[in-house]
Order: C-alpha cells, then structure tokens, then sequence
C-alpha cells in the first residue's frame, strides 16, 4: 500500500470579496456563500490549532461540507493520522447531522460502521467571551488521576485537541478517514480494467456489509476511545433492533485499511457504512429485512459492474421467485461465469420474493462467515484457481483499490423517500421505495457532480 502522506490544499481560491452579512439568519441562503463562509471558517480555526493541520476540502453538497485536517506532530511518520470534520450548511442539514451524532454514539464500536471520533453541539456562544482555559498539556490530564494522560484517541482529547468548543453555535461531527475509496470507485475502476472481481474478495465485502447490518440490528454503545469489534449476535439473544440506513449506495460504503491483527483483514482492506443522517427506526419490524436487501444491491452492483444495477425482472431459480435474474441463467447470468455459484444461490434468495425464502441476517452471518473463513484458491475450478490466490487478491487490490485515481463523479446522490413513506406495508413497500431510490440516483449521476472521491462523508441530495 502507498504510504501515508500529508495533503497540502492549495485548490480552492478564497477571494477577498466580503461575504455578505448573516444577520440573524443562521446561514446564508445561497449554498455557495454558506460553503464559503464555513470553509473560510474551518481553515481559520484550524490555523489556530497546535496540533492539527487543516489539509483539504473533501467536498460539499447540498445539506454540509466536509474538510480533512491532519496531525502536526506526525507530518511525515506511518502513523500520520487524518480526521474528517463535518459541517451543515442548511437548517435541514443541521438536523441531519444530528440525527447522525446521535446514531453513531449509538452504534459506537462497531468494527464496520465509521467511526464517531468527537462531535459537539453547543449553544451559541462567542468564543473571545469565554474565559481562558487551562493549558493544553494540563487538560490531557484526567481530573483526579494525578499522570495519568488520557489516550490519543479518548474523545475528550481530541475534542481539546481540535478546540471544537470555538466552533460553538453549530453542530460539528468528527469522523475516522476512510483513505482507500468507496465502492463507487471501486466498480468504475472494474469496468474501466474490464475484469470482475474474485469470488474470495466478493465473499470478504459480503461479510463486512452484513456484519454492518448486525452492527445496527445490536447497537453497541461503546465508550469512546475504546477498540472496535467485530459485530456479532449478542449471547443473550433478543429481538434485533429496527434502524435503517436508507441511503445505503455504492458512494456510502467506504474502504479503509487492511490490519494484520484481524483473522478477516489481513488480507482485504475493511468496508464500512457512512452517512447515517437520514438513518431512521421503523416501527414495524422491517429494519433487518429493509437492511439486507440494500446490500444485496450492492453486492449485485459490484458484481454487475454498475451502480445501478437492474433487480426489476423476475424468474425461477431453483424453485423460488427471485429478482436475482441479472445474474442468473434465466437472465444474463453467462455474463458471470466465474461467479460462484454458492454465491449466486445466497443472492437469489436474498432477492426472494417470498419472505420465507429470504434468509434471517442471523442465517446470512453464518453461511458468509462460514464462506469467509473455508473458501481457498483450491475451492475454484482448476482454471479459475490462480485468479482466487492470496498474491492475486493482493495483486488486485493494489491496482484497482489502493493505487486508484481520484473518482471524478459522485455517487451519493441517492434522494431518500420521506419517513413516513416507510410507514407503509412492510417489506414490500421498502422493495418499491430502495428501487425508487435507486432509480433517482442513476439520474443525479447524469449531472456529472465534480467531486473527490472523499466527500461521500456527507450527502449531496
């Protein structure tokens, strides 16, 4: 993989034209000027900072913008540490970003779902009015707990750190930074190469997507600072629990590193679920059901080499009605023939039409797990075999993931239904409304959005 280095961003022009006055508006009405007006306040806050470096601006929509800053201190080691500061841009947007704090803090911990670092939400208070705090180095200690230094990544730290009470009167967000790309870019970078990926990394993402669904089916709840974990079913049982993403698309899923503690990702980078401000709880019981069929989507688009695939034709396979088709042999499945067929049969049920020939996200845990960890070269036909090796997989991930370009259209365009929309008949009804959704993308991708690959930490719709 590439080394870490610092970004240095001299690619926006902050002219010196005066930004118009706020007056007791909280934000411009005009995007442009409300990006500008937070941008300029970003990287002067930043400048201030004596341990992060405001680096770059990841990208802006219609609802925030997003900047990347770096640590100072760190500027040329391995170890050189970036974090993603989200900002709304819009009264609509401020709601967003809180919904999204308050479900990150909730999912807190979850190895798959990107990481709340910090956030703030103070009332309006003007920073030269405060009093003058403590230094630096003494509030790193724990009041009461005489040397003991809170950690690196304790929020209260950080929080310091990046001084986020001088951003008081807005909700801000920190995040991890995901630095290898969403699965976006990741499929135009497959049909650009013209080649699919292998059935063993196929299996790999599977399981990251579906060990995200676990992750919001049991929230964790973890403390701050502490070591994420890999999501599984709690021992005691229970009901899972009924959050939905419902912005769950090829731009909202984001490669990070690979960790060679981890028996999973030692070999394949880790995938993750972002963007969780229009996440919403449903009040029928469909939120695991509603989850796994999104995935199942983006599965099919990375399969398919689109991200938009086509799951509106059904057939029989093996006895049960599916939407599967694309991949079948009742539809274009000749187009894959490389395609595992375990894979293929676990996907047509996922697509089932029948509720009962869907599986449990208990059952898919279990048979992608089990596929995860038992699958080898030597499990692929003789000629298909060297395609599915340790080096190729390797091979693969650094041309096409690590060693990519910059993705130059965005993909999170993805406009979510109104809540109460979700409020209808249970699974059918989502059906209707993730195909509508993934119906409305595939026109937003037509406006050719000039965006970095990064900036799918916020939303663009």
């Amino acid at each position: 993989m590439p080394p870490k280095q610092p970004i240095d961003d001299d690619e926006h022009d902050y002219t010196n034209e005066p930004l118009p006055a706020l007056g007791n508006a909280r934000h411009h009405r005009a995007n442009e000027l409300e990006i500008r007006r937070i941008e300029i306040e970003l990287r002067d806050h930043f400048a201030k900072t004596r341990l992060w470096k405001y680096e770059k601006v990841l990208g802006s929509g219609f609802f925030g913008t997003a900047i990347l800053v770096g640590n100072k201190t760190r500027r040329f080691n391995s170890n050189y540490r970036r974090l993603v500061v989200k900002r709304a841009i819009t009264d609509p947007g401020e709601t967003e970003l809180r919904n999204e704090i308050n479900w990150l803090t909730r999912l807190r911990g979850a190895e798959h779902i990107v990481a709340i670092v910090a956030s703030r939400d103070d009332a309006a208070v003007d920073p030269a009015a405060v009093a003058p705090r403590e230094p630096l180095f003494a509030r790193l200690f724990r009041s009461g707990n005489s040397g003991q230094v809170r950690k690196s990544r304790d929020p209260r730290r950080i929080d310091d750190e990046l001084n986020l009470r001088g951003l008081a009167g807005y909700p801000v967000l920190v995040l991890e930074y995901l630095e290898n790309g969403t699965f976006a870019r990741l499929i135009d970078r497959t049909t650009q190469h013209q080649t699919h990926l292998p059935n063993r990394l196929l299996w790999s993402i599977f399981l990251c997507l579906t060990r995200a669904c676990v992750g919001m089916a049991y929230p964790m709840n973890r403390e701050g600072g502490r070591r994420n974990l890999p999501e599984v079913f709690p021992a005691e049982g229970g009901p899972p629990g009924d959050l939905m993403h419902r912005y769950l698309h090829a731009g909202n899923v984001v490669f990070g590193d690979v960790d060679s503690t981890s028996q999973e990702h030692a070999l394949i980078p880790i995938a993750k679920f972002i963007d969780f401000g229009a996440a919403f709880e449903s009040p029928e019981g469909t939120g695991p059901g509603f989850n796994i069929y999104d995935i199942s989507i983006l599965m099919l688009a990375i399969i398919t080499k689109t991200r938009t695939p086509n799951f509106n034709e059904q057939c029989i396979y093996r006895d049960i009605w599916t939407e599967a088709t694309e991949i079948l042999p009742e539809g274009n499945g000749a187009n894959y023939p490389n395609l595992d067929d375990d894979l293929r049969w676990l996907l047509a049920r996922c697509f089932a039409i029948d509720d009962q020939d869907r599986p449990t996200l208990q059952q898919l845990l279990t048979e992608v797990e089990n596929a995860v960890r038992t699958k080898t070269a030597g499990t692929f036909p003789f000629a298909q075999a060297p395609l599915e090796t340790d080096a190729a997989i390797k091979t693969f991930l650094q041309n096409l993931v690590y060693n990519a370009d910059v993705e130059a259209n965005g993909a999170n365009a993805l406009e979510v239904a109104p809540q109460d929309e979700h409020m209808g008949p249970p699974f059918r009804r989502l059906r209707q409304l993730v195909r509508r959704g993934w119906n409305r993308m595939e026109e937003s991708l037509t406006q050719g959005l000039q965006l970095d690959q990064s900036a799918h930490y916020f939303r663009l719709d």
